[in-house]
């Protein structure tokens, strides 16, 4: 199995990172091949709404750092995507990465991605508020559901600000090794099924 962990924070070893690497822990130790990006890291120019990828190709016409960001997406049969909340909405850095998601649409607007392939999206924000961390949440599993992705897991996990935090949180560290591990085997009973 090969698992994509995008971390849509621009701070490294923040919150949000912390919990991701404990999911990839998770990941590595049940044999699956990890693959990483961070986005702050990336070098990638906004969605120019040229349409290329609706009427020319099934790729945007941009080649930068998104480029191999598709092709990762398109081969890992788990998505683990990331963001802190800033100003009530993700971080910059994942909502160009989203804008750039565009090309997962083909002109009719059917989703792109492979069919069989699972999201989870982690929903990291300093306010004790988990409302907003689900109004988030919500609108970005609905847009990567229509993107292709069969299945999309949302994670919010609230009050967690000042760096470091996360560390000291054993009941959020917690529900993303048990949400790892619950994916981890529900696909192993999908195998079954089909080699039975």
């Amino acid at each position: 199995m090969k698992a994509l962990i995008i971390l849509g924070s621009p701070r490294r070893g923040g919150n949000t990172e912390t919990v991701l690497e404990v999911m990839a822990e998770v990941l590595q130790g049940s044999g699956c091949q990890v693959a990483r990006v961070c986005l702050n890291e990336t070098e990638m120019r906004g969605c120019q709404g040229c349409m290329y990828c609706k009427k020319v190709s099934d790729h945007c016409c941009q080649k930068d750092g998104m480029t191999e960001i598709y092709d990762l997406i398109q081969s890992s049969d788990l998505v683990i995507m990331g963001t802190p909340v800033y100003l009530y909405d993700v971080s910059g850095q994942f909502k160009l990465f989203v804008d750039r998601c565009f090309a997962f649409w083909e002109r009719s607007y059917q989703g792109r991605i492979k069919p069989g392939k699972t999201a989870v999206l982690v929903v990291v924000l300093g306010q004790d508020n988990l409302q907003l961390g689900h109004g988030v949440a919500d609108k970005y599993t609905d847009l990567f559901r229509n993107f292709g992705f069969s299945r999309v897991e949302p994670l919010v996990l609230p009050g967690v600000n000042a760096r470091g935090t996360m560390q000291k949180s054993p009941d959020r560290l917690n529900a993303a090794r048990d949400l790892i591990t619950k994916l981890l085997s529900s696909g192993n009973e999908q195998a079954k099924l089909i080699e039975g």
